[in-house]
């Protein structure tokens, strides 16, 4: 086991046993449901945890976090720090550094964490879908100001652009939050079949009945759930080869700066001083705007080519 895994499987634990003992629903998903399969543990490269939980497991665990948080530790979302600009939730060690490029602006969420992504109940109704997906988008968007979240974004350049401008009338949380009671409007009940999930720059829909009741997997010596069919979440998240180890040159990680005995607040008081922050936003905005436009005409030259080839 690497050394930051270590770290990792310390916090999966801490997190396993709040939710144990107030009868919380997760699961494991991702790299860290693939590894747990594949290989009892995690991934041999892997750096991270990666977990899910619906929404109404998600308002039970907000509900009673203040009292269960471990010390030097918190749980960065939007609800707690409305600064926040990312939608994964994120269970954080304070007590060391792990720390994103994207990270630097907001300086959250900023020690080394497990990954907790939100499963939304979605419409059924085509129409409704296609509005659901164009809001889910847009919002992600909406919440990274700084960089691109999901290459989709060029297909609703117009609403994106409208909820921005809303937001300079408004403000910006007034807007989110009136995006968010429309995403989360849909009853998770028998009449929901389908759970959105949204997982870095992917957004991803899944059958409800993947999940199911938690079946417990082998994890690093230790038991924990994951959705009840999970050969088809699997097979849907990595294909139909996902049994089989790729390459080294396949083999993901993320780019962080590491320092694992540094609180991350110490750290980040190291460099902040070095910080124009209000220069930093705006240049990291302006190359945000520049980077959907740089989606929209690769779309549009794919499309011309492709059109070119037909006609050929």
């Amino acid at each position: 086991m690497l050394d930051e895994q270590i770290g990792l499987l310390t916090l999966l634990k801490e997190f396993d046993s709040i939710c144990k003992k107030h009868n919380i629903t997760y699961f494991l998903e991702g790299g860290s449901l693939l590894g747990a399969v594949r290989h009892k543990g995690f991934l041999p490269w892997d750096d991270d945890v990666d977990l899910c939980i619906t929404r109404a497991e998600w308002k039970k665990l907000l509900a009673v976090i203040d009292e269960s948080l471990p010390a030097g530790r918190e749980i960065y979302c939007y609800e707690r720090y409305p600064q926040y600009l990312r939608e994964t939730v994120k269970y954080t060690n304070l007590n060391s550094t792990v720390l994103f490029p994207n990270h630097i602006l907001d300086g959250l969420a900023a020690g080394q964490h497990i990954d907790l992504f939100i499963l939304d109940p979605a419409p059924s109704d085509p129409k409704e879908l296609e509005e659901f997906t164009m809001l889910a988008t847009v919002y992600s968007e909406l919440m990274t100001p700084v960089y691109v979240m999901c290459p989709d974004i060029f297909r609703y350049q117009d609403e994106y652009n409208k909820y921005r401008q809303l937001m300079k009338i408004k403000g910006r949380e007034a807007v989110l939050q009136s995006i968010r009671e429309k995403l989360y409007s849909y009853e998770d009940n028998e009449d929901c079949t389908t759970y959105y999930l949204r997982w870095g720059n992917k957004h991803r829909f899944f059958d409800k009945s993947i999940f199911g009741t938690p079946v417990e997997v082998e994890f690093e010596g230790g038991l924990y759930p994951a959705p009840q069919r999970y050969h088809r979440f699997l097979r849907a998240e990595f294909g139909d080869t996902w049994m089989m180890v790729p390459e080294t040159s396949q083999q993901e990680d993320h780019s962080t700066y590491d320092c694992y005995h540094t609180p991350c607040k110490e750290f980040i008081a190291d460099y902040a001083p070095f910080i124009n922050y209000k220069e930093m936003r705006k240049a990291y905005i302006a190359r945000k705007k520049q980077n959907i436009r740089k989606l929209a005409y690769t779309h549009y030259q794919a499309e011309k080519h492709a059109q070119m080839l037909h006609i050929l």
